[in-house]
């Protein structure tokens, strides 16, 4: 990752270039030019191989930000990346048009469902108001 961060590519986020975000053995490869992007591929998969890792083609995904179809294709060892609209990282919802419109849905949701399934508890009357008032 080093070899990546070196190379002057990445996305202006509040001022700052940012070309990569890792969390454990996630990594997300940020470019605002395509051609660069691929650059920092190849150069994440070179030096993976190098300290004798692999990238898992099957679980990488690829999507590129306010352009839902774009025909490009991007390779690892010989085999296409599939491309996304959309993917969760780190338990959000990532989208292609990058707003949060789908992510509130998907949170509300979860909400709706973890509610749904308590109110045996909520509508018991063996339990009382106070209890079931505190969190």
């Amino acid at each position: 990752m080093e070899k990546v961060k070196q190379k002057p590519c990445g996305g202006n986020i509040n001022g700052n270039l940012i070309n990569n975000l890792r969390f454990a053995d996630d990594i997300d490869l940020i470019d605002e030019n395509f051609n660069n992007h691929t650059k920092q591929i190849e150069t994440t998969s070179d030096s993976a191989k190098q300290a004798g890792l692999i990238i898992n083609t099957k679980k990488t995904k690829l999507m590129v930000f306010g352009e839902k179809d774009n025909n490009q294709e991007v390779k690892i060892s010989g085999e296409t990346i599939e491309k996304v609209n959309k993917f969760e990282y780190l338990g959000s919802l990532l989208t292609w048009h990058n707003t949060c419109i789908e992510e509130i849905k998907r949170r509300i949701s979860k909400a709706t469902g973890v509610l749904a399934s308590l109110k045996h508890i909520i509508s018991s009357g063996k339990i009382k108001v106070e209890s079931k008032k505190k969190s």
